[in-house]
């Protein structure tokens, strides 16, 4: 009896809080966690941003565990918002996923002219 060994394609990529970042947030904060969802749960999977000129990285745990993190300084005047494109592979060069959100920056310097 023959086995084919047939690989599935990711469902989806989830990325659980987009929520809007303080311009002064200190690089190497986590933004939010990035699941791949995938028929075959222990394959592992490489995540990226796309494009890689943004300053956020998917950055993998030892445990496993895919974070979304800041890997550069925001600037509000210069860019009040990004829009990072994810993307996943499961190693098959066939089945790639890539998921968009938007992420607002807070303009900090707005709320320090209150006080």
């Amino acid at each position: 009896m023959e086995v084919d060994d047939e690989n599935e394609p990711l469902i989806d990529i989830v990325m659980v809080t987009v929520a809007p970042v303080p311009e002064d947030q200190p690089v190497g904060s986590v933004l939010t966690r990035v699941f791949v969802i995938d028929p075959e749960e222990t394959q592992p999977h490489v995540c990226q941003v796309l494009p890689s000129l943004l300053p956020f990285s998917v950055v993998t745990t030892a445990n496993g565990t895919k974070e979304l993190k800041l890997t550069g300084v925001l600037d509000y005047e210069t860019n009040s918002e990004f829009i990072v494109r994810v993307k996943c592979s499961d190693g098959e060069f066939d089945f790639v996923k890539v998921k968009q959100r938007k992420h607002g920056i807070i303009n900090m310097n707005f709320f320090s002219t209150f006080y």
